[in-house]
């Protein structure tokens, strides 16, 4: 007997179907493969708005790389400027040197503190008495945590006689 065949397979099997299944099927990966294109034209276009993005604050450090050297140059000038007025006697090594030792300000300001005329000699002066104050506050806080240290020790001598008058009593041994 005879098996009857489904017709859709019967359809299936014919050359014009599986052509057109065929040419489908290639019709599919061109497509996806258009719209993997289109992806990664538009990843490159964002690549191209970041590189362009990434010059511009290029750029902006380029700007502000100039402005530092600029104000470099500005410091140069200053400091020139103090080291002639040093000199000529303005202000004095030694001041600057409690200055700098004391912590209150470094050389480099006191340089162009002199040299753009904010402070007088008056002024540095103050400054140093200002940084003996500090070194007598400084010293005042160092004996008091050596009082605070003999304090300590006094406490531990007095335990420890404490202990020895406890076991001289016949207490715990």
């Amino acid at each position: 007997m005879k098996q009857k065949q489904d017709p859709v397979l019967r359809i299936m099997k014919t050359e014009t179907v599986k052509l057109a299944l065929s040419v489908i099927s290639k019709i599919a990966v061109v497509v996806v493969g258009i719209t993997s294109m289109i992806d990664r034209n538009v990843m490159v276009g964002v690549g191209i708005v970041w590189m362009t993005n990434v010059i511009v604050m290029e750029a902006v450090e380029i700007v502000l790389m100039t402005n530092v050297i600029v104000m470099e140059a500005v410091e140069i000038v200053l400091m020139t400027d103090a080291i002639v007025m040093e000199a000529v006697g303005i202000v004095s090594t030694t001041h600057v040197n409690v200055m700098v030792a004391a912590g209150i300000v470094s050389t480099t300001h006191v340089k162009v503190m002199v040299a753009a005329g904010i402070v007088s000699m008056n002024d540095v002066i103050a400054l140093v008495e200002a940084a003996i104050a500090l070194m007598t506050v400084i010293n005042i806080a160092v004996v008091m945590v050596t009082m605070t240290t003999m304090e300590v020790d006094i406490l531990e001598g007095w335990g420890y006689w404490m202990v020895n008058l406890q076991t001289f009593r016949g207490g715990s041994k």
